[in-house]
């Protein structure tokens, strides 16, 4: 088979593809593709080192069936120019030399397989970790875009020192460096001058333009005014102490929270956030099903617990909540300009006092949730990466 589209990315992300929380990767592969190139979308070759649960094992388990099912019938495509490859990787020992160079020889060998398949000879790397053998053939004469989402180097699990090393490897080689956060530009700038910040965006189709209130929603049984968090209800990034302190204050005010607990997370300050009376979780919603229920609100927080990940970190949920009407008050959201509706407090005294006074205001104007969806999508901000990907890519 062969696909003659203007430019092939090979993806090297840090997520799979039918993860149930989509990200950065995942959108901007599909964006890419949508405008006619071609993406071969590498599935995560774990960044973290797996513990003995049962989400890693089974996630193990089915990783090891789809190399092999993929090796046997070829990639799996999920448009005529997005193709997902799933290789598999020994996520233990990343420090040592052996260890890198097996992995790199197992995906190095099914991507010459898909390639060749395909009829595809030259291609961009574009890269969401560090993990790839930049000194070996195969890779050493592409281009190289580096998309730094967030900081990896400190999550739980993840051999920070190999890392970081292998991540500034990456960073010297790069053509280019795509970041999300201005703490991710100021870090990495000084590596590479290269380096250009493009904030988090908002997938507009997810957003529906005529929102229909489901009144046979839970929601509708609440009564009294409704604050949201939507995601992943991680220790790591959540302040569920700060969060027990408010509404315990304020029981006439209810929290409703839409995502689950990671996997082998036992958290006592979310078990006991969720003993009161006020507290709703709803569990994991689909992506389509969450605006409707946003609608629902009456305001949006993220009230992020301040450590070394969130310090980089540009909630992509922020323009969500925009797009779906609500005001947004944060907690230790930093290095983020002025948005217009979003405030962000970095102490839990200001916090709470604004909640308490946005709650008091009128949802977002129509006008202003347009020009968030025409604007601040992954369509426009492609568009602009494009522009330096043929400056010093193309040119």
């Amino acid at each position: 088979m062969s696909l003659n589209h203007k430019i092939t990315y090979l993806f090297f992300s840090s997520a799979d593809w039918d993860t149930p929380y989509w990200t950065n990767k995942q959108h901007t592969a599909k964006t890419i593709s949508n405008y006619g190139h071609t993406v071969i979308f590498i599935e995560s070759i774990g960044i973290r080192r797996p513990s003995f649960n049962s989400r890693d094992i089974k996630r193990m388990g089915s990783k090891l069936f789809n190399f092999f099912k993929r090796l046997i019938l070829g990639p799996k495509f999920i448009s005529s120019n997005l193709i997902i490859i799933t290789p598999i990787s020994i996520p233990f020992f990343r420090g040592l030399v052996i260890t890198n160079k097996l992995n790199n020889f197992i995906l190095k060998f099914i991507l010459k397989k898909t390639l060749k398949s395909l009829d595809i000879k030259d291609f961009i790397i574009w890269s969401y970790h560090p993990y790839l053998d930049l000194d070996d053939t195969f890779f050493n004469s592409k281009p190289i875009i580096y998309h730094c989402v967030d900081d990896v180097s400190v999550i739980p699990g993840v051999d920070s020192k190999t890392f970081k090393t292998m991540e500034e490897t990456l960073i010297n080689k790069s053509n280019i460096v795509f970041v999300t956060s201005k703490a991710l530009l100021n870090k990495h700038k000084k590596i590479n001058q290269k380096t250009f910040f493009y904030p988090n965006v908002i997938d507009e189709n997810l957003i529906c333009k005529k929102i229909k209130t489901n009144n046979n929603s839970e929601l509708s049984k609440i009564y009294g005014k409704k604050i949201v968090y939507h995601g992943s209800l991680s220790t790591f990034k959540i302040d569920f102490k700060k969060l027990i302190k408010f509404f315990s204050e304020h029981h006439n005010l209810n929290l409703i929270l839409i995502g689950d607990e990671p996997e082998g997370q036992k958290d006592e300050n979310l078990v006991n956030l969720l003993t009161l009376k006020n507290v709703y979780s709803l569990g994991y919603r689909k992506c389509k099903d969450i605006s409707s229920l946003l609608n629902m609100c009456d305001l949006g927080i993220i009230p992020l617990i301040r450590n070394r990940y969130t310090e980089s970190m540009y909630p992509m949920k922020l323009y969500e909540f925009l797009a779906c009407g609500l005001r947004v008050v944060t907690l230790n959201v930093q290095n983020i300009d002025k948005i217009k509706y979003a405030y962000f407090e970095d102490n839990f005294i200001s916090f709470k006092n604004q909640i308490l006074k946005q709650l008091n205001m009128p949802k977002i104007p129509s006008s202003y949730i347009s020009r968030i969806l025409k604007s601040d999508n992954y369509k426009e901000r492609y568009i602009k990466m494009l522009n330096k990907i043929n400056k010093y890519i193309l040119k």
